[in-house]
């Protein structure tokens, strides 16, 4: 599993002929998975958004539905006890 986690403000870099700007996590994924599973996480000002690029020839669609249920656990556990450790 390959993690992308965004944790910069959206805004964009001003160089001599050249402009960089964030890609929101929606755009950052190709259709095309790179990997057997890839999380793509960035923070806005409403929360955290996140995105899940799977193989589909590996998982079928209730896998990785399962997976981000439980990955919506693990994260809702941090947030309720910041300074428990993630394997508990």
């Amino acid at each position: 599993t390959m993690v992308f986690y965004q944790n910069f403000p959206e805004s964009s870099l001003h160089l001599p002929g050249l402009t960089l700007e964030n890609v929101p996590v929606e755009n950052a994924h190709s259709g095309t998975a790179r990997a057997a599973r890839s999380i793509f996480a960035s923070e806005h000002a409403d929360g955290l958004r996140m995105l899940l690029e799977y193989a589909t020839d590996l998982f079928d669609a209730g896998t990785m539905q399962a997976f981000a249920r439980h990955m919506e656990t693990l994260l809702a556990a941090a947030v309720a006890d910041p300074g428990s450790r993630i394997d508990q």
